[in-house]
């Protein structure tokens, strides 16, 4: 199963963080159920760090599987269109299998 690595930035006002919850509105949550809409497969999103309601970020390094793997320009392009405003994938790629992006966090501010 491929692995990829994304960069996300966000404004997270109107969320309740970054990792998903039942019933709230988080960051991980809102991409993951774009993804679906668009690709039409579940997918479990990882972040380097989870954040507190209200808080922004720049840079959250996060990753995910897929069962199949699709262009990542593409995938980043359709996904970002169906994104709300506060949501951008800044980066997408294909990550080494041993990735994980809370083992390589070197600073959070």
């Amino acid at each position: 199963m491929p692995l990829y690595k994304m960069v996300v930035a966000y404004d997270g006002t109107s969320y309740h963080g970054w990792q998903r919850q039942v019933e709230l509105p988080t960051v991980a949550g809102e991409l993951e159920r774009r993804f679906k809409e668009v690709f039409k497969r579940d997918i479990t999103i990882v972040g380097a760090s989870r954040t507190d309601a209200g808080v922004h970020a720049l840079g959250q390094v996060a990753r995910f599987f897929l069962e199949e793997p699709l262009p990542e320009s593409n995938m980043m392009f359709a996904w970002n269109n169906v994104l709300p405003p506060d949501i951008l994938i800044r980066s997408l790629e294909k990550a080494s299998e041993n990735f994980h992006p809370q083992k390589g966090v070197k600073e959070k501010n």
